[in-house]
Formats: structure tokens, C-alpha cells, sequence
């Protein structure tokens, strides 16, 4: 009887080339991750580099003409301010104020951030970035307690939600036009955006902790609130600014590093 024999096969089972897809799969998403993110650092560190060579020309614009450029097109005497590639920025400027003030922001379509300089502020810091799909910020007339009932006071230092000679006792208002004008005692002015955590840490240190006799934090809802930013040169959530009872600037902190109230005491009130 003729005995038979089966040849053993030397191609791959389906098995075999499915774990070879996904191993190869796995290779390639990894390899992608780690160059974008390499990338994205790399594109960050030069609009760093972009924006901080910017402060040093609008510097030295303001001394030798005694005011910002009206436009980045006539800084350094016409020529302009250099740019890398993909770079491109946002510039607003106040000559009318004293002293005059200016924010400038760079950002690149390639990364999702965004860094900027002021006057006050001449280190580049990570400027405003609502991730996708934040909710828009509540008003700010909108009660931070969640009552969502429109009020002109958010909390009082001592006493939240309570009464009495707001100056005396130390107080967290929402802003308002009339708001410095009527407010007696050392104001500052929070620039505030609930989207951002250095933010909710700041106003969970006052609400906690409560606020010095005789100073009114004036809380200012960052968003809304364009014009008050490029009057007082503020460029980054989280910045305080100390002002006089005409509205003027005394003095300001950005507490982006240090999110506690404590911080902004000491820069501000000693």
C-alpha cells in the first residue's frame, strides 16, 4: 500500500499576519505620536524665541521714540520685526496711556498654543488657549457660588454671601463700570478665567482664606473683557492689578506660577 505524505506548509497562518499587522500598526502610531510631539516643542521654542527677540526691539523703540510702533511693520526703525516660518503675530498697542502699553501674541497653525509678552511682562508666557468644546466662560455678573443668580458681590473674605462695609472687611466683587470709583480701600483688579486652573486655584485661596482688611479684589471676567486687558497691558490670565481710586495702575503680578493669594500679597501689598 502506497503510504502518503503531507508537505508542511512554510507559509504564514492568518494568525501569524494579524499579529505582525498590529505589531507594525502599534510601531507606526508611536513613531508618529513622538514626532509630532517633537515638533509641536520645537515650534514652541521658537515662537519663544520669536516673541522674546520682539520685546527687546519694542524696548528699544519706546527709548528712542518715547512710544510703541503703531504697527510691528515700522518697529526698528521701519524694518520690521523678523519672524520664523509658520510664525505669525497679533500686536495691540495704547500710546495714549502712561505709561503706553502693548500686548503681543505669536502662535503657529502647526502647534496649539500661543505665547505672549506685554509691556508689564516681557517673558514669554503661554497665552490664552480655550481648548476645543470648553463651554463659553459665564458672565460676570454670574454668581461663582452656582446660585446663578446675577449679583454684584461673589463673596465676602469674611463672611461669603453676607453684608457690611465691603473695604473694612475685605471683599471679591464682580466687576462692574462704577465698581472702582465706589470702592474705598486698596483695589485690585483679577483678571479671571474659569476655564483656567490657575485661576480656580486662586479664587478657591480667596473664598478659603479670606482677603486683608481693606482690599477689594475686583474680579474681571478675562473674555469679556478686551479693552480692560490692553489697558492695563495684561496678557495672561491670573494677572492682578493694583489700581488708584482714578483707575490708574500702580502696580501688577501675574500669579500663573504661584496660584495662591498669598503670592499676589506679597507682590502687591508689601
Amino acid at each position: 500500500m502506497k503510504e502518503t505524505r503531507h508537505k508542511k506548509s512554510n507559509g504564514f497562518t492568518i494568525i501569524e499576519l494579524l499579529v505582525v499587522v498590529v505589531v507594525v500598526a502599534i510601531i507606526g502610531v508611536t513613531t508618529f505620536v513622538a514626532y509630532s510631539d517633537t515638533r509641536v516643542r520645537a515650534i514652541d521654542a521658537s515662537m519663544s524665541l520669536d516673541v522674546s527677540n520682539a520685546t527687546r526691539i519694542l524696548a528699544n523703540d519706546l527709548t528712542l521714540n518715547g512710544r510703541y510702533p503703531a504697527t510691528l511693520g515700522a518697529a526698528n526703525n521701519g524694518r520690521g520685526i523678523p519672524t520664523s516660518s509658520g510664525n505669525s503675530f497679533t500686536y495691540t498697542v495704547n500710546n495714549d496711556s502712561v505709561p503706553p502699553t502693548y500686548i503681543l501674541t505669536v502662535s503657529n497653525a502647526l502647534s496649539p498654543n500661543s505665547y505672549a509678552v506685554s509691556n508689564n511682562n516681557n517673558i514669554p508666557t503661554l497665552a490664552v488657549f480655550i481648548p476645543p468644546n470648553t463651554p463659553p466662560a459665564a458672565p460676570p455678573a454670574e454668581n461663582p457660588g452656582g446660585s446663578g443668580t446675577p449679583v454684584d458681590r461673589v463673596g465676602e473674605a469674611e463672611d461669603i454671601g453676607g453684608g457690611g462695609d465691603s473695604a473694612a472687611e475685605g471683599s471679591y466683587v464682580n466687576y462692574s463700570r462704577n465698581i472702582i470709583a465706589s470702592t474705598s480701600g486698596i483695589k485690585i483688579l483679577f483678571f479671571h478665567a474659569p476655564w483656567s486652573p490657575q485661576c480656580m486655584q486662586l479664587e478657591e485661596s480667596i473664598l478659603k482664606d479670606g482677603l486683608p482688611t481693606g482690599v477689594t479684589v475686583i474680579k474681571v471676567d478675562y473674555d469679556s473683557n478686551p479693552e480692560l486687558r490692553e489697558q492695563y497691558g495684561v496678557a495672561l490670565q491670573s494677572t492682578f492689578v493694583r489700581v488708584g481710586d482714578r483707575g490708574e495702575e500702580i502696580s501688577s503680578y501675574v500669579a500663573n506660577d504661584r496660584p495662591q493669594f498669598s503670592s499676589v500679597e506679597r507682590a502687591l501689598l508689601r
